[in-house]
């Protein structure tokens, strides 16, 4: 290649030199020898002899004085240029491009289950419905991608000194999906509605106690009994249409036609929906709002498709029915590799799963028998085995990250030899020929008094990772001289029948925290009865003082001291074994872009930053 290339330059230089020669000859020979020219040309050669070099406009003349050969070099040499200069100006013109969200497309997920109310009220019950709901209504308020409130529906807000009134501004020209205002009174309607029990809403003891009042057409106040930090959040509540919804009874809202067709505020509005003979409902098609008050979203379309079980809802992803699927379990998320087309984001709600240990069984009375257990759990092989990695070890009842200044409790590591030594100096021995340690209690004389043997039944709920999850410490707990016997019991009755009546020895279960990580339900001795959270039974007043506190500040950093003082309190008491917090796939087609998952306190969570996902790109220039 660089032969012909040298060869082709060696040619053209030859021709240019023989060009000039022939121009820089004297006026008298120049005109003898192109006598023979046209009078055009000769005229244009004379001008050229003392200039030596060819004009742009006598450039067109040079074919006269050079060979055929000559032309032919001379046009592929110009060729070559023409595509040289060509392919740098692409590159220069690619080299300052960027690829930027354009509006179109359309999104298709697939969900299990149904929508039964598509309505903020009752949509906490079912979490189809609170997916919808989350895409359809707006709130005074919005959960941002990363976990942080910011305003919505809202203009501005503020909040008294003592921490009990919050005065909340509306955005002007607010409009509802069908075109018409959104005002003051929606609000009021919804916020009454949610603290009526008549309505039967499950946010209602959110909303008991608050005042609320209009204070001009555009600011509303909610004024509380105390202070209570978490309050902001319960503001993302959905708000309602009161001009569609005030006719409706409380007493039939559950039946009313809104639930399905419902009217909103939020980025997308219903468009069609897909219903079979039955009644049952296929898919939901809903498609950007034009009235919204920020961002319009870059996706044109979201459809919903629903699936009975998640056998069903894996082979539509597989046969392309559906772009996307959350919440898949193992067994399924294995047919899935063949799908490279797929990326798979990592939703982590703030949940823990532990191990709660009944305080009111004589055997956990014991804090040494509650540590002793502790340390003998192999907890990173269960979160290995039982969750194939998709999770991360807790230590403590406040999931770390959540606060500034939030400190990690210390972690236990797995020492079975530690555990050993502590059931035997906490008076259970293994006796000879036996698998399974026993503490005998004597009086002064040495009569035996009382017998207690290390043996009780562990429970949770049929899922297959915490199946495999007491399997395991089923094995390592035998290790150490304990008997336990392993009881599964049905999803459907595990709250009717082993949490409220408090029916277990030792209990893995998950809890979820919320939107705002209050250990308060779960952890305050107030809570422990049958309606409440505290599993274990644990109450300390100090304990109690520390949550109460720390729920009335509004300032992050305090909360957090209050919190990793209680956390010291429960670590040295041991009333349950801190396992794991898992994480959930999301499995998503490449195509959809944008897509922010940062921080989920809910499923419906995902849907954040839906107004950012686009499918569809234009170029522009790179600032």
């Amino acid at each position: 290649m660089s032969f012909f290339l040298r060869t082709l330059r060696s040619r053209f230089l030859s021709s240019y030199r023989r060009f000039l020669v022939g121009f820089g000859r004297t006026k008298s020979s120049f005109r003898a020898t192109i006598a023979r020219e046209s009078d055009l040309n000769r005229r244009l050669l004379v001008r050229l002899a003392p200039r030596k070099l060819p004009t742009t406009r006598q450039l067109r003349y040079a074919g006269t004085v050079l060979s055929p050969v000559e032309r032919k070099i001379t046009a592929v040499l110009s060729a070559a240029a023409l595509v040289s200069l060509f392919i740098i100006v692409v590159r220069i013109i690619t080299a300052n491009l960027a690829a930027v969200p354009a509006r179109g497309g359309e999104y298709t997920e697939g969900l299990v289950g149904a929508p039964n109310y598509i309505n903020p009220l009752y949509a906490p019950g079912n979490d189809v419905d609170a997916d919808l709901v989350r895409i359809i209504y707006s709130g005074l308020f919005r959960t941002l991608p990363d976990g942080k409130l910011d305003v919505d529906l809202a203009e501005s807000f503020e909040i008294s000194d003592d921490g009990k009134v919050t005065t909340v501004r509306l955005r002007d020209n607010l409009r509802w999906h069908d075109g018409k205002p959104l005002s003051i009174d929606d609000i009021l309607f919804t916020f009454e509605a949610a603290k009526n029990p008549e309505w039967k809403s499950p946010l209602l003891p959110v909303f008991r106690g608050v005042g609320i009042e209009k204070v001009d057409d555009r600011t509303v106040r909610f004024t509380l009994e105390g202070p209570y930090a978490p309050f902001l959040r319960s503001l993302t509540l959905g708000i309602l249409p009161s001009h569609l919804w005030g006719d409706v009874s409380p007493a039939s809202a559950t039946l009313a036609e809104f639930n399905q067709k419902p009217v909103g505020s939020g980025p997308f509005r219903m468009k069609s929906f897909l219903r079979d003979r039955v009644g049952q409902i296929h898919s939901y098609t809903l498609e950007a709002n034009p009235y919204f008050h920020r961002q319009r979203p870059f996706l044109d379309r979201m459809v919903f498709r629903f699936y009975p079980d998640s056998t069903l809802l894996t082979q539509a992803l597989l046969s392309r029915q559906v772009d996307g699927a959350a919440f898949l379990p193992q067994s399924e998320r294995r047919r899935l590799s063949v799908r490279r087309d797929l990326q798979t984001l990592s939703l982590r709600l703030p949940q823990e799963t532990a191990v709660f240990f009944n305080l009111k069984n004589d055997l956990f009375k014991n804090p040494e028998v509650r540590k002793a257990l502790s340390v003998s759990a192999d907890r990173q092989r269960i979160l290995r085995e039982a969750l194939n990695g998709e999770g991360e070890i807790i230590d403590g009842p406040v999931l770390p990250g959540l606060f500034p200044g939030l400190e990690n409790p210390p972690s236990l590591q797995y020492d079975p030899a530690l555990a050993i030594k502590a059931l035997e100096e906490a008076g259970f021995s293994l006796p000879e020929g036996s698998s399974v340690r026993i503490k005998v209690t004597k009086d002064k004389k040495g009569k035996v008094t009382a017998t207690s043997t290390l043996s009780f039944a562990l429970t949770t709920v049929d899922r297959n990772e915490n199946v495999a999850a007491v399997k395991i410490l089923e094995e390592n707990w035998r290790a150490v001289g304990a008997e336990v016997r392993l009881n599964v019991v049905d999803t459907s009755g595990i709250q009717k029948d082993i949490i409220r009546p408090r029916n277990f020895d030792a209990l893995l279960f998950g809890e979820v925290l919320g939107a705002d990580p209050d250990p308060y339900p779960f952890w305050h001795s107030s809570q422990g009865g049958e309606r409440g959270l505290n599993l274990s039974g644990f109450a300390n007043r100090t304990a109690d003082e520390l949550l109460e506190a720390a729920r009335k500040t509004a300032d992050p950093a305090e909360r957090a001291k209050k919190y990793n003082e209680f956390q010291k309190l429960v670590a040295a008491e041991a009333p349950a074994l801190f396992l794991f917090r898992p994480f959930y796939p999301y499995s998503v087609h490449k195509k959809v872009m944008g897509i922010d998952i940062g921080h989920t306190s809910v499923p419906s969570d995902r849907f954040a930053g839906v107004t950012e996902w686009y499918i569809k790109t234009r170029p522009t220039l790179k600032k």
